[in-house]
């Protein structure tokens, strides 16, 4: 069934609740009309069963109803035939909702498999987002604007992840005051060869604050409250258990991906395992929640200009200081396979008419900065740029490109298209497609000027 698109009225957005009446889902129920009254919505009291409903069914939801209403909330109770789970979800899908409320089942060994028949299926497989209550407090207390909830969102850079972020922004920020922890757990093997396995693991993880941060911000309208990042070698839910347990939070926000048949069997989930061993509550964003609203255009600040001394190269740095016209950073790299060059203590002189240009295996790292600097052109009048010069040895150089890009976290990489023989045009281009396929990063791709 395809997604209802999104209405500007907001009472097509109700708050959809199951209940069978436990402690659980009056801890739930109690959550889910705070949240009504903050959003302003209306609520949607859901009781599914497998056969038709009992007198003492039909009492009991009427009964909760009333509880409910007296906080000053439009309740609407509805019985449903099928499996709860799966009434919630179609329910929810059907009505527009704005989210799917559920009880979690506590931690002892036995409710587990309860709690994944019903309330960590509802969550997992909702189309909207599901809010699994573990403690309705923070929530009757935020409603009433006694104190400001406190949410940590889970990210992995994904799609998803950006989703979770404007969920948050749109929702939770638009309704009052809150207090946001943005996290992430890289892991360490893939971490390392992102940046490169010659920078200490301090240092990558002060990168990734930084980057986390600046993503995060443009997603959230404001910069988070807090950033927590951690390298990790196991199991990422694992490690925001932890941080939960260490920031103490009101609310996760974790996304999820719908997976169906036989790929549920060989799929490790975050959330699911938050929803699990995590006893906080967990709001669960499905992925493709809302569509994706375009950010404000973003200024460019830094780029890196990746140059092999050819035409092309020449191009890529040219090109970069344009995409700097209103000032920034500006890196230049050369990539060499030189093993020779550190040991190289004496300026070599090299034939000027050279194609080639000079042999790199005999030249010194500051001659190779000078060429670098002769290439930026004279930028615009009162603007600031900074320029850096990096000459970096590494085989593999695609790699490194990409690898200098995240440690610097640029905005664009440019690069030249071809090089000037056709040698060097075959080795440029595998390293162009190298780097366009490998970094998340905007890519220029800049051409020689012809003759």
């Amino acid at each position: 069934m395809t997604a209802k698109p999104n209405q500007t009225d907001t009472a097509s957005k109700p708050i959809v609740c199951g209940t069978d009446f436990s402690s659980f889902s009056k801890t739930a129920a109690d959550a889910a009309v705070a949240l009504g009254r903050k959003f302003k919505q209306p609520l949607c009291l859901l009781h599914a069963t497998d056969v038709p409903a009992s007198t003492i069914v039909k009492s009991g939801i009427k009964e909760e109803a009333g509880r409910l209403r007296q906080a000053g909330v439009e309740v609407r109770e509805s019985l449903l035939i099928g499996n709860a789970d799966e009434q919630l979800a179609v329910h929810a899908e059907k009505n527009n909702a704005l989210m799917v409320v559920v009880g979690s089942l506590g931690k002892r060994a036995p409710e587990r498999w309860l709690l994944g028949s019903v309330s960590e299926r509802a969550a997992m497989h909702s189309k909207v987002p599901a809010l699994v209550v573990r403690d309705a407090a923070p929530f009757v207390a935020w409603a009433a604007g006694k104190q400001p909830l406190r949410v940590v969102v889970a990210t992995d850079f994904s799609s998803t992840s950006a989703g979770e972020l404007r969920w948050v922004r749109d929702h939770l920020l638009a309704a009052g005051k809150c207090e946001v922890t943005v996290t992430y757990i890289g892991w360490t093997p893939e971490e390392r060869e992102r940046f490169g396995r010659e920078v200490p693991l301090s240092r990558i993880g002060s990168l990734l604050r930084r980057e986390i941060k600046e993503w995060s911000t443009a997603l959230l309208g404001r910069e988070p409250d807090d950033v927590a990042v951690e390298l990790n070698w196991g199991r990422a839910d694992y490690r925001i258990g932890k941080l939960a347990q260490e920031i103490k939070p009101d609310l996760i926000v974790v996304g999820t991906h719908q997976h169906h048949g036989l790929e549920r069997l060989d799929h490790t989930s975050v959330s699911r395992g938050i929803l699990h061993h995590v006893p906080v509550n967990t709001l669960c964003i499905p992925a493709g929640t809302e569509p994706a609203k375009p950010l404000p255009a973003k200024v460019i600040h830094r780029v890196l200009a990746a140059t092999d001394f050819s035409a092309a190269g020449a191009a890529a740095v040219e090109a970069a200081v344009a995409q700097l016209a209103l000032g920034g950073e500006l890196r230049l790299l050369h990539v060499t396979h030189s093993q020779l060059s550190r040991f190289t203590a004496r300026p070599v002189i090299w034939e000027k008419d050279s194609p080639f240009g000079p042999p790199e295996s005999v030249i010194d790292k500051s001659a190779l900065e000078t060429r670098l600097q002769a290439l930026v052109p004279a930028p615009v009048e009162g603007t600031k740029l900074s320029i850096t010069v990096d000459i970096t040895e590494d085989e593999d150089t695609g790699t490194a490109i990409c690898q200098a890009a995240e440690r610097m976290n640029a905005d664009v990489i440019c690069i030249g298209a071809h090089g000037q023989s056709r040698l060097s045009a075959f080795v440029l281009g595998s390293v162009a497609q190298k780097v366009i396929t490998t970094t998340r990063r905007h890519v220029l791709l800049a051409h020689a000027r012809p003759d």
